[in-house]
């Protein structure tokens, strides 16, 4: 699975497909010192584990565009 950030929202692929959820489509967002928690209703979300910043992933601009897009973590 990858992950990377668009002007649209937060894009993701796999070998099954692609998607992309939509900055206006995000309600909230959360983080604890394992994952971040992508809610686009309270019972859906997107789970993104921290550790994916050990594949290179920039962990700390991804939480800082979420802040500017979204808002502060809830």
């Amino acid at each position: 699975m990858e992950i990377s950030i668009t002007d649209d929202g937060i894009e993701m692929s796999s070998a099954d497909g692609n998607g992309v959820i939509r900055w206006d489509n995000i309600i909230k967002w959360r983080e604890n010192h394992e994952f971040v928690l992508i809610y686009q209703s309270l019972a859906h979300y997107l789970i993104v584990p921290k550790r994916i910043k050990n594949d290179g992933f920039d962990l700390e601009y991804f939480v800082k565009i979420l802040r500017r897009k979204v808002g502060n973590a809830t």
